[in-house]
């Protein structure tokens, strides 16, 4: 059975469909824009997704390329100019090769994080960036608790939100560029904003934007085990082994018949992630113990209530205090867990040819990918968690890694 949890207040934030320009590279500002067929038929397959899951209230740049894709979308969306992409004045229209052959001076200002206005009478990335985090500060006083939220807006808009809240600058490589019709979904849990998916395109299909990588270039996939009895009564289960209940087991048969191929699969050896790995896998896969879940010490087992009660200054240090310590006394920090993960998957990634599918648990993989995005503790409490079965993306290049997708849930949808 589903977990019996409350909606939390939620803004989702979608690129519009690709249009002409973007499939030649040309940058397009306040231009109105022209949908691609690829860019309509992006947009018409939001209609499903969006189906399941309506919005209190939609709004959409009231430029032609975010308002087409709403229609496309059958979301009926209130247009709002401060949802526009950044002004890159007379960049419009010119394609990214022409404009570094003939402003590569702004374009390397632009890089180092310059104040420059974009094409001589553009923004400046801060104004920006200040403009667009108004327009969400004021959209997010307009709900209440539990309401809901679509933006249809641009690339730039949500790179330059999801940049910020993760306290990231420009430029940022530990992130892939915003997908088409992408979505990146805020929640607002325990007084804070946090950053529950980003480039979400799974309703174009498993691996949308993987395509053409570098040669050389792996794709890491982390997958968050089905849900758990633990998980429907909120147990910390940490280390436990709960194994995967009659919903998790049919999250995880849905999941594989989406997924398709996993390549190489390796799981956290504890039975909630074996059995989700065995369902994608079709047999048993290769475990490794450092893709356990985070250890949660003496409140493994343990309810909230509980472990308030029990340990009442040690929770308000963690939890109110945004103090980073062992968990239930004897168990891992969020520093301890970010290290191990990201020595796991390192040593997994070298051992092992090719793609990889890695099945593990929810914080333990929210710590990889703060990993990648430069391991701080306040990029984690910023970051949701992964619903049962989602999925992060992680592309291994010759510079690292990089983040490509957080919280990709389409096959989730018929829930």
């Amino acid at each position: 059975m589903p977990a019996a949890t409350f909606a939390p207040m939620r803004i989702t934030l979608l690129r519009h469909g690709e249009t002409t320009h973007n499939a030649v590279r040309m940058w397009q500002g306040h231009l109105a824009g022209e949908l691609s067929d690829t860019g309509k038929d992006q947009a018409r397959a939001l209609r499903a997704r969006f189906a399941s899951d309506p919005f209190d209230l939609v709004i959409s740049s009231d430029l032609a390329r975010a308002e087409e894709t709403a229609e496309l979308a059958s979301v009926d969306a209130v247009p709002n100019p401060a949802w526009r992409e950044i002004d890159v004045g007379d960049w419009a229209g010119r394609t990214h090769e022409e404009v570094w052959a003939e402003d590569q001076e702004t374009v390397l200002a632009m890089r180092r994080g310059e104040a420059v206005p974009l094409g001589k009478t553009g923004e400046t990335l801060r104004g920006f960036s200040a403009r667009v985090q108004a327009a969400f500060d004021a959209l997010a006083g307009q709900l209440d608790d539990e309401q809901s939220a679509l933006v249809v807006t641009h690339g730039g808009v949500i790179w330059s939100l999801v940049s910020s809240h993760w306290g990231m600058s420009f430029p940022n490589r530990q992130m892939s560029s915003v997908l088409n019709t992408s979505l990146a979904t805020f929640e607002y849990r325990f007084g804070a904003w946090r950053l529950a998916s980003y480039n979400d395109a799974g309703h174009l299909g498993r691996g949308t934007g993987l395509k053409d990588l570098v040669a050389g270039d792996r794709v890491v996939t982390l997958v968050r085990h089905g849900q758990t009895d633990a998980n429907v009564r909120q147990i910390w289960q940490g280390q436990t082994d709960w194994g995967l209940n009659d919903h998790g087991r049919i999250q995880a048969t849905t999941l594989a018949s989406w997924y398709g191929d996993p390549g190489r699969v390796v799981s956290s050896p504890l039975g909630r992630a074996l059995q989700t790995a065995s369902a994608l896998n079709g047999s048993a896969p290769a475990s490794h113990v450092g893709l356990m879940e985070m250890s949660m010490g003496l409140w493994e087992n343990l309810g909230v209530d509980a472990i308030k009660e029990g340990w009442p200054d040690l929770f308000k240090s963690i939890y109110e205090g945004d103090a980073d310590e062992r968990r239930g006394v004897t168990g891992e920090s969020v520093d301890d867990l970010i290290r191990r993960m990201e020595a796991t998957v390192s040593e997994i990634v070298a051992n092992e040819p090719g793609d990889l599918t890695v099945v593990s648990h929810g914080s333990a993989i929210r710590a990889y990918v703060v990993s990648v995005l430069g391991g701080t503790y306040e990029r984690f409490r910023a970051t949701g968690l992964l619903p049962n079965t989602g999925l992060s993306e992680v592309v291994i290049g010759a510079k690292g890694p990089r983040l490509h997708s957080y919280g990709v849930a389409a096959h989730l949808d018929a829930f």
